[in-house]
């Protein structure tokens, strides 16, 4: 059972440990259980911890709808480190103003921060933002120095042991639209993340049981407590960090945020590819 006592990392490996082999993530032909995503976070925290990534750092992405993002946040939950979501389709100055404000130290890019304008861009914030040291590109290419399907490939190392990480930790710094301004980062710790997840879990089991007056007054006060928008959420899929305004780039099943509960046999975390339809 998960509790808002646990990290994100420490929720997911709960929940993985007790079905290694059932379907966690789907992508179009994109597939993996629950063992082989827990493997892809080993391999991506060892190659992150080699490059000196570690507990505090902010590490922004750029990435578009796909299993890398979900990899990519779980990784830097494992390592303690915060994750800072980009819309790789905002414009230049959007992009050279968050990375700049949040002053990472590795971005990982996609779309057009890959080709030769995107990068000349960031080597531009590179010189005025010291602590950006890595740029890791997801789609590889010509030019690139460090690739994420090779640290996504590397080796594990016995030796790593992951940082004490406490669920009063900061997980995200996700930024606002900036409609009224400049976009201002918001702070997410761990617990902040998890705690809607699992309000919604147990309202969701409240909703099936089957009316009593003990099960009634139960959700009568889960209701006083968790509000009538997890209520509403309780019975539909929700969004998990999603770095887009897509309505829903990060489908987690059946249930709220299946991918770090998954009790439900047969649920499993649908991610929507760009331009798709949801892959149940």
């Amino acid at each position: 059972m998960i509790t808002t006592s646990m990290t994100m990392a420490e929720a997911f490996r709960h929940v993985a440990s007790g079905h290694p082999r059932r379907e966690a993530l789907v992508c179009g032909e994109a597939r993996a259980t629950y063992g082989q995503v827990v493997d892809r976070i080993t391999a991506l925290a060892c190659g992150l911890d080699g490059l000196g990534v570690g507990k505090g750092d902010k590490v922004a992405a750029a990435l578009s709808p796909g299993p890398e993002f979900v990899y990519h946040f779980f990784t830097l939950a494992e390592l303690g480190a915060v994750m800072v979501p980009i819309n790789p389709q905002l414009r230049p100055r959007q992009i050279d103003y968050l990375l700049r404000d949040s002053e990472p130290v590795a971005v990982v890019t996609s779309g057009w921060l890959g080709t030769a304008e995107g990068r000349r861009m960031i080597e531009d914030v590179q010189s005025e933002v010291p602590s950006l040291r890595h740029v890791i590109s997801a789609e590889g290419g010509t030019g690139v120095h460090l690739c994420l399907a090779d640290l996504l490939s590397t080796r594990p190392d016995s030796s790593l042991r992951p940082p004490d990480v406490s669920p009063d930790d900061l997980l995200a710094l996700l930024y606002t639209s900036g409609t009224t301004g400049v976009p201002k980062g918001t702070m997410h710790s761990h617990r902040s993340l998890m705690t809607p997840v699992i309000a919604s879990l147990k309202i969701r089991e409240l909703w099936r049981i089957r009316p009593s007056l003990a099960t009634m007054e139960r959700f009568a006060k889960a209701l006083a407590r968790y509000g009538e928008r997890l209520l509403r959420a309780a019975g539909r899929p929700q969004t998990l960090l999603s770095n887009r305004g897509l309505p829903y780039p990060y489908r987690v099943g059946s249930d709220a945020a299946s991918l770090i509960d998954g009790r439900q046999a047969g649920h499993h975390a649908p991610v929507q590819p760009p331009g798709g339809t949801r892959a149940d």
